[in-house]
């Protein structure tokens, strides 16, 4: 799943290296989280206007998710540099 995210991911941010991408499981059964953590500006690109490209990335994964038989969160963080 993390290679699924990071190619959607990598070319919308700007600063690549800063980009980090973490799968945590947690303490639901069956549920994971995906937690994308880039600079600040790079957290807005990828959240969009109107959270219209959060939106689309978590739309994607979830498809993923059920043709997997699994099932994940994505949450975006960020860090001033």
């Amino acid at each position: 799943m993390e290679e699924l995210v990071r190619a959607i991911v990598e070319p919308i941010v700007v600063n690549k290296e800063a980009l980090m991408i973490k799968i945590v499981a947690t303490e639901e059964d069956d549920i994971s989280d995906i937690i994308i953590i880039s600079n600040k500006d790079d957290t807005a690109r990828l959240i969009g206007k109107g959270g219209a490209i959060a939106s689309a990335i978590r739309k994607v994964i979830s498809v993923k998710s059920k043709l997997d038989n699994t099932h994940f969160r994505v949450k975006f963080e960020s860090y001033d540099e």
